[in-house]
């Protein structure tokens, strides 16, 4: 049976990953936005279903949903969203583009969304609830914890261990062998060369 998926978050993220279901055939029921009038449109024809109290009263064993909050710094609300949804037993779709290449070996935990043109080389490990965002590289042998943001153009090289709740920024790279820890935040751009403690945050 074709998995049932409803989107929470009506904004940029969510129509994005609407945009890659869409391609991949999935069957999208809508949008759960507590903010927006039900019956908005916010990709093709899919709209707002209503707020967190419409999912309860769809009772097919079918359904899947996506986390379509995205990832700022400032921002634990995508961790939350889905560490609620996951209390409550539903359970979360990953999302791969079609242009995102996944090698031999990988290995991609509930709720992993793989962005188009991202790369993941053999050995990869991504955790829950992830994004691997637009032309990101993820190379051999390297670990993304949990609720952690890849940001667009990012290269983590080659065994490379990224902790939990992280955020590395658009264009940053890791070189090979740094093990990065949880909640640290890497500014656009930036070089890491080194190991980085956790909570830490680096701006350019």
């Amino acid at each position: 049976m074709k998995k049932q998926i409803i989107i929470l978050g009506a904004g940029g993220h969510a129509k994005v990953l609407a945009s890659a279901l869409d391609l991949n055939g999935e069957n999208i029921l809508g949008f759960l936005a507590p903010d927006t009038p039900v019956g908005q449109k916010v990709f093709l024809q899919a709209s707002v279903l209503g707020g967190d109290d419409y999912i309860s009263s769809v009772s097919d064993e079918n359904l899947f949903i996506v986390n379509g909050i995205g990832h700022m710094p400032s921002s634990s609300l995508r961790k939350e969203i889905f560490v609620k949804y996951q209390d409550l037993n539903y359970l979360f779709a990953n999302v791969n583009h079609p242009t995102a290449y996944i090698a031999e070996e990988c290995t991609i935990c509930e709720g992993a969304q793989l962005m188009a043109g991202s790369i993941l080389q053999p050995g990869a490990n991504i955790g829950k609830n992830v994004i691997i965002n637009t032309g990101s590289k993820i190379d051999h042998d390297t670990i993304i914890g949990d609720h952690s943001h890849i940001a667009p153009g990012a290269t983590i090289c080659g065994d490379v261990s990224i902790g939990k709740n992280c955020f590395i920024g658009a264009g940053a790279t890791i070189i090979q062998g740094v093990d990065v820890g949880d909640n640290v935040v890497i500014g656009a751009g930036l070089t890491v060369l080194k190991n980085i403690s956790a909570e830490c945050v680096y701006t350019g």
